[in-house]
């Protein structure tokens, strides 16, 4: 190590995989809305509804997060569909991310004095 006095740890900040991940409100609410909506396949308009986000954004993020591998598509009946792909390890990460998340934050509301 230099004598800089940043470490490599320091001067990667925000260039990792999370801020990769999460580099737009849109993804992340959309990302929510599989992980909360975990085995239902969902079209572009439910997605949409779901994370309050337009549909052309919608499937801008679709084609990242297909080739993350965090969704699949899956055709019904001649249409697209999306769902959480369950056997990929970052989307079950997530998915017991949200559910720790969820329950820390209910942990703390019975914390707080009304």
């Amino acid at each position: 190590m230099g004598t800089t006095g940043t470490t490599q740890r320091e001067t990667l900040a925000g260039e990792g995989a999370l801020p990769t991940l999460f580099k737009s409100e849109a993804r992340a609410t959309i990302i929510e809305a599989f992980v909360t909506n975990r085995n239902r396949e969902l079209n572009v308009s439910d997605i949409a509804r779901l994370s309050d986000t337009s549909r052309t954004t919608v499937y801008e993020q679709l084609e990242r997060l297909t080739e993350l591998g965090i969704v699949e598509e899956v055709e019904v009946g001649g249409t697209t569909r999306y769902t959480l792909n369950n056997d990929d390890e970052l989307a079950n990460t997530l998915y017991k991310l949200q559910g720790l998340t969820l329950h820390r934050l209910f942990e703390l509301d019975d914390d707080v004095e009304l």
